[in-house]
């Protein structure tokens, strides 16, 4: 068996799209992104349209999907996320297989389980402060590019 290292079994520099409809959220999300990751394209979409058409625009063109999608829950209900979620689900079958991580400020039971019922591959409940916000990221970046490994990239045209 091949010795895989971390920069055989994924990418080094990766892309992340954010869905986040709170520009305040947008801004501390994309510093602690930066922080967090060494090379990393980061996407802002603040709504389920905008992210929608980014990822088409990925499907129809040459441009990569993310290799990670952050979904806000709330786009302003919950609702509306899970909505979001089947919809990029549903969109091409190659983005069955991407991460895509909720972000949240519930920690209700009943919204991290319908979350993982619905295809979530991570439940975070946001962080009260920018450092705990860079942590998060960092466990997030060394669980996803260090320790899983990431389907093939030539399946992400």
């Amino acid at each position: 068996m091949p010795n895989l290292t971390q920069s055989t079994r994924n990418p080094q520099k990766i892309s992340i799209l954010v869905i986040e409809d709170d520009a305040d959220e947008q801004i501390i999300i994309r510093r602690a992104i930066g922080e967090a990751f060494q090379q990393v394209d980061v996407m802002l979409a603040d709504g389920p349209v905008k992210a929608l058409d980014y990822l088409n625009h990925c499907i129809t063109t040459s441009l990569r999907v993310p290799h990670l999608i952050l979904l806000d829950l709330y786009l302003p209900d919950r609702e509306d996320g899970w909505r979001l979620l089947a919809e990029i689900r549903a969109l091409a079958p190659r983005l069955r297989r991407l991460p895509i991580v909720v972000l949240s400020r519930s920690d209700s039971p009943e919204d991290i389980r319908t979350s993982y019922d619905r295809g979530v591959n991570a439940y975070m409940v946001k962080p009260e402060s920018f450092e705990r916000w860079v942590q998060y990221l960092q466990t997030l970046k060394d669980y996803w590019l260090n320790t899983a490994t990431l389907p093939d990239q030539r399946f992400f045209p």
